[in-house]
Parts: structure tokens; sequence; C-alpha cells
């Protein structure tokens, strides 16, 4: 092919193509129209109004904008945006262990999804939980799953944020609790760092976990939680209700992770400008 490809070889069209820009990566030219290697559909359409091609999207950029909007929708933050499980590092056995299991998990979301079945995530600060999760929400998002990623910290501001007449919230306490009951994947952070008791009285937020996880169950939608503690500690120690950790036994698998410090070894490992 020269260097240039007039469309369709027309002598009276005046539009080429220069092979320059085009991603031989991707892409390929025939007759003029160029095509996605993957999925075989044009990328290059005519218009007989202007007389020329424009560049419109194939279905692997159909679907890759998909997967990036509801990315973008779960609330996972500028820091884990770009973390996936093909680029985490793996760097012990237990969490080699861990990462292939919830990657199996994300395989097989459908199933997840259809017997509501979750993940309870533990272990030490700083050990990759939060890494896992991030990854667990990309390999999820790319298959087109709706996915929330907050933590109850997040979600109590934004309730009572729903109350207060003068602040100008975009959703009311209804619509909050309607989406973290309807999103297919509820990712829950850190969970059990939040207040849920005062001098043993239980709080207001105590009863909007149950609320949320009780939703979720009644559902049969899979809740995704990240945990220093232990079930049995969230109960002693963290003082949440018997009633709404019965509930997470009987939705998750229960999975500890150990190891050194994730976190450390990412900061050690970076270059600094100075």
């Amino acid at each position: 092919m020269s260097a240039t490809s007039k469309a369709f070889n027309d002598p009276d069209l005046d539009i080429e193509f220069d092979e320059k820009t085009i991603n031989p990566a991707e892409e390929f030219m025939k007759d003029g129209i160029v095509f996605c290697k993957t999925c075989k559909e044009p990328r290059t359409i005519y218009s007989d109004f202007f007389k020329k091609y424009f560049r419109q999207p194939c279905r692997c950029q159909r679907e890759a904008f998909k997967a990036a909007e509801l990315k973008k929708a779960a609330g996972l933050g500028e820091k884990n945006w770009d973390v996936t499980f093909e680029n985490t590092e793996i760097y012990s056995v237990e969490f080699e262990v861990v990462y292939k299991r919830l990657k199996k998990y994300c395989q097989v979301a459908d199933i997840a999804l259809d017997r509501g079945i979750g993940v309870y995530l533990y272990g030490d600060r700083g050990v990759g939980k939060s890494r896992l999760t991030a990854c667990m929400v990309d390999a999820l998002t790319k298959q087109f799953y709706s996915v929330l990623f907050t933590n109850f910290d997040n979600i109590a501001l934004a309730l009572k944020a729903s109350f207060d007449k003068k602040t100008a919230s975009s959703m009311s306490e209804k619509e909050i609790m309607d989406k973290l009951a309807g999103v297919d994947f509820l990712f829950i952070d850190d969970f059990g760092t939040e207040k849920v008791t005062k001098n043993g009285e239980d709080m207001w937020l105590q009863t909007k976990v149950y609320d949320i996880v009780n939703a979720r169950y009644d559902n049969k939608k899979p809740i995704i939680f990240t945990s220093n503690y232990s079930l049995q500690e969230l109960a002693v120690k963290r003082g949440i209700d018997a009633k709404t950790v019965d509930r997470i036994v009987e939705t998750t698998a229960t999975i500890k992770l150990e190891g050194q410090s994730y976190r450390r070894k990412i900061h050690d490992q970076q270059e600094l400008p100075f």
C-alpha cells in the first residue's frame, strides 16, 4: 500500500488517509477505510453531505468507553484509577494466593452476582487490601457491571447532607439508599473504622449500616468489604451489631490477607525527583 490510500480510488473524492495517522498495532486499511484489527469493524465512515470520511468508534472503542464510564461512576479515586490485576506486582506467596482467588471471583462474577456472594477481605494495614479491590473494580467494570466503591464515613456524610435543607444535595436519602441497594457490586472500604456506638449506646450510623447490608442481602447483591478487623473483632472491638455481622457472615467468603506491607514496598520503590 502506498503512503496514502485514496478511498475507493474515486477520482472525484479529494480525501486521502495518510497511513501515518493509523495506529498499526490496532488498525488496518482496506479500500480506503480504516478497520479495527480486533473486532474488524470500520473506524471511518463516509459522509455524502460533506464528501469526506470521518472517524467513528468501533465495537472495541465503544466497549472501552462504556467500561471507563462505569469505572468513573464507581468513585474509585484518581490514585487507583490505573490499577489492574495485570499491573499489580505479586510480592509474596500469601499475596499471590489472595490475588488469584479475587481474580477468579471476577472471572465468575456472573455466578457471584446471581447467588449474591460477596467477599470479606481483612488483614493488617498496608498489606494491599485496597489495591486488590481496586483491581476487582477494574475487572468488573470491564465486564460492564455497575460498581460503587465507598466507605461508611462517606455514606454517612452523604445521608446527613440529604437531611440538611441548607445543603444543595443532589440526592435524597431514598435515592442514596436505592443506589447502594441496587448497584451490581458494592465495595465498602475500611469497614470497622467508623464509630457506630458511643458510651455503649448505638448511634444513628449503626442502623444505617444494617439497613444497607440487609437491603443488599434481600436483593441478592454482593458486597466486597475490606477491613483491618476480623468479623469477630467487628462485634467485640468495634461495636458492630451482631445481626449485621451475621448477615455479612452469611453472604461473604471470608479471606485473610497476611504478609509484609505492600504499601511500604511500593513506597520504597518510588523514584523521588529530588
